[in-house]
């Protein structure tokens, strides 16, 4: 994408169609690890009544603190359905005076460390991008709760894998639920299919039935901008990607 954007080759992506789905996804892994379903299910397969081992670790997410980073297109679905369960939403962006309806406080990126410090749940969303790749260090990781969780439906890179697997295998987060890896298919050696603390989906949280079809449609009306000068849909601009995309 970069070269493309260095050359002046407009680019757009499927965002506004994907977001949806990927915050669907997000919520469904934030519940999984609150309400405990990888236990349960791991005891359902041993035929085993577990409600005094499952019952105690549940957590409400009504009165509890988000964090999503960062507020696109699919940080907005997210951040509309961790409100409708009745969260305290807070998120990244770029300008944090432009105010975004289901967020309560917008930090600016440079106090993403207080985001992570005061979030008792994560989700990660961004692009990855030469800004964003890399951007949850060893160090944001070490601002989270211990009780605090992460979700991640970005892109791998984003989050420091590695990391994470440590604060993961040390405590010092209580747990993860990811859907992209800095390696895809995730390599069978990888520490994190041992972690009990841990969700992994293949790379799956933008799937649709519909996708083909309203990707399809998105070309052709982008087509038909492009002819008549009008702004495309989803379109990747250097600004958005990044300083670095310009140089």
């Amino acid at each position: 994408m970069a070269p493309a954007i260095r050359a002046g080759v407009r680019v757009t992506t499927a965002a506004s169609i994907r977001a949806p789905q990927v915050a669907e996804h997000a919520l469904a892994l934030l519940l999984a690890l609150t309400r405990r379903l990888r236990q349960a299910w791991a005891a359902q397969g041993e035929r085993r009544w577990a409600a005094e081992a499952i019952a105690p670790a549940v957590r409400d997410l009504a009165g509890a603190t988000a964090g999503v980073v960062a507020m696109g297109t699919i940080g907005q679905e997210i951040a509309q359905r961790l409100k409708a369960f009745g969260m305290h939403v807070l998120a990244t962006r770029k300008d944090p005076a432009n105010p975004y309806m289901f967020v309560d406080e917008v930090l600016a990126p440079e106090r993403m460390h207080e985001l992570l410090a005061r979030s008792d749940a994560v989700i990660v969303a961004t692009p990855r991008t030469p800004v964003t790749e890399g951007l949850i260090t060893k160090g944001l990781l070490g601002q989270m709760k211990p009780s605090a969780l992460l979700v991640d439906v970005s892109r791998g890179g984003v989050v420091s894998q590695g990391a994470l697997v440590t604060a993961l295998q040390k405590g010092k987060i209580a747990g993860a639920a990811l859907d992209a890896f800095e390696t895809e298919p995730l390599p069978p050696n990888s520490a994190l299919w041992g972690l009990e603390n841990v969700i992994l989906t293949p790379h799956v949280a933008s799937a649709s039935p519909r996708y083909w079809q309203s990707a399809t449609e998105i070309v052709c009306r982008n087509l038909a901008r492009l002819r008549e000068g009008r702004p495309l849909i989803d379109e990747v601009t250097p600004e958005w990607y990044g300083a670095s995309a310009q140089r």
